[in-house]
């Protein structure tokens, strides 16, 4: 596939490791107008993120967090905020709370995906480093598109599963180091003085049509029925309430819900080994016998069924049985 000769839009992905790299790679960009790049990075919902600030000292060129419907301005780094996807519609910034995509809110593939949509082979992707497989999917889309499409060299990421995820798919053009990566950006980029409108696209081309079929699998955020999608990327899943992930993020999301889920089963239990202990020794202040022994019989069924449990949540553990009060019984 031909490079494309202009870009005026860079988009950045990363998630666990991607601080020091995007350190890296804007202290090596010059100082110019000739681009925008726009960064989404996983973080926390909680709280707000400092990448901004780090990055604004890091580089000649300026950074700052991401305001809905802010122009894109070339020469600016832009970095999405915490608990808000980032996308693109012609020039300006969209922020939005929309469903979580692959488990992340601000996920990767939705900026990929937008720019892919508005500005075509005039727009860069590229994939640092990171766990799974977000962005992965919208490298794809950039790639299918004309863009110019590049993933961190595995051996320079902290965290390599990410880059990799884009290169086994085939979405990434070049493989490259961040010496590298600031050296094509400055290399791919629009002359100066050219405006983002030269270059947007005037009416959003179509994403293609997609094919859905109803899976046995419910979304593990909202537990609705998922829906199998076949697009031009591949195969992911989506719930009604709009909430997408590859099958990678699907299993982690839901290995995930599940470990929340058995720790919620244990916690059931051995409250309700407390509450038939106290009523035992209710009845046994009666004088009510029967229940007594019904309710001591119900209290151990729980404490062992909670045991059962945890030996599979925590199986080097100790798991010697406890008592309903926390601690260890013989």
């Amino acid at each position: 596939m031909t490079v494309p000769a202009r870009t005026v839009l860079v988009t950045v992905g990363a998630s666990a490791g991607g601080v020091e790299p995007l350190l890296d790679l804007v202290s090596r960009l010059p100082a110019n107008r000739q681009r925008a790049i726009l960064i989404v990075l996983h973080i926390p919902a909680a709280g707000e993120s400092v990448l901004p600030d780090i990055l604004d000292r890091a580089g000649p060129l300026p950074a700052m967090r991401a305001q809905h419907d802010m122009e894109i301005a070339p020469g600016h780094i832009v970095v999405a905020p915490a608990d808000h996807h980032m996308t693109v519609r012609d020039t300006r910034i969209v922020l939005d709370r929309g469903p979580r995509v692959n488990g992340h809110r601000p996920a990767i593939d939705p900026l990929f995906r937008s720019a892919a949509i508005w500005y075509g082979s005039h727009a860069m992707g590229v994939l640092l480093s990171g766990m799974l497989d977000d962005g992965a999917s919208g490298l794809l889309r950039l790639n299918q598109i004309g863009a110019l499409t590049v993933a961190q060299d595995l051996s320079e990421a902290a965290y390599p599963a990410l880059p990799k995820a884009a290169i086994d798919r085939g979405a990434a053009q070049k493989v490259l180091v961040i010496q590298d990566i600031a050296e094509l950006i400055v290399a791919s980029s629009a002359g100066e003085g050219m405006s983002l409108q030269e270059f947007v696209a005037v009416q959003e081309p179509t994403e293609g049509v997609s094919d859905s079929n109803v899976s046995p699998f419910t979304c593990p955020n909202c537990h609705g029925t998922l829906w199998e999608v076949d697009d031009p990327t591949g195969s992911h899943f989506r719930c009604r309430t709009g909430h997408s992930c590859s099958i990678d993020s699907l299993v982690e999301v839901s290995t995930q819900s599940l470990d929340d889920a058995l720790w919620a089963g244990y916690r059931a239990l051995l409250e309700q080994a407390d509450l038939c202990r106290r009523m035992s020794r209710r009845m046994d202040a009666v004088g009510n016998e029967r229940a007594v022994v019904r309710y001591a019989r119900l209290a151990t069924d729980a404490e062992r069924r909670a045991w059962v449990l945890r030996d599979s949540l925590v199986p080097h553990e100790d798991s010697s049985e406890v008592s309903s009060e926390g601690g260890r019984a013989s």
